[in-house]
């Protein structure tokens, strides 16, 4: 395989602010974003191969976090107080109800964001952010 230069180029930012996830542009980045990709894995155990003490007999995959970081020069700063109070469809500058679940709020309504950093060679659509 040949190597080619991987570079995002201009990303405007569009977040998931409302109730439909319907998304509006937030800005733009300032050389880029930083994605940290962090996997979640169970080491699966067995007696044959010393139980707990010895090695996994195999890995389960358990999902995956990412940790997206934004130097933004350029946005919407209506849109980025949408998404300052932390709780999808809360107001900016009034904290949240405390202990709110923020993936399954009544078990219908998510208080999460989704993010998409559309870059022309790489984009990525994040649907559940807090």
């Amino acid at each position: 395989m040949a190597a080619i230069i991987n570079v995002a180029g201009a990303t405007p930012v569009s977040v998931g602010t409302g109730s439909a996830g319907a998304l509006e542009p937030l800005g733009y980045t300032r050389d880029g974003c930083s994605l940290t990709f962090e996997s979640f894995v169970y080491e699966v155990h067995s007696d044959d191969y010393g139980g707990e003490s010895g090695p996994p007999i195999d890995i389960q995959y358990m999902g995956e976090t990412v940790r997206i970081r934004l130097e933004l020069t350029k946005y919407d700063e209506a849109v980025a107080d949408k998404i300052r109070c932390r709780l999808r469809g809360g107001t900016a500058g009034t904290v949240g109800a405390t202990g709110s679940l923020m993936l399954s709020s009544n078990g219908v309504t998510s208080l999460a964001y989704r993010i998409c950093l559309i870059s022309p060679t790489r984009p990525l659509n994040f649907p559940i952010c807090v």
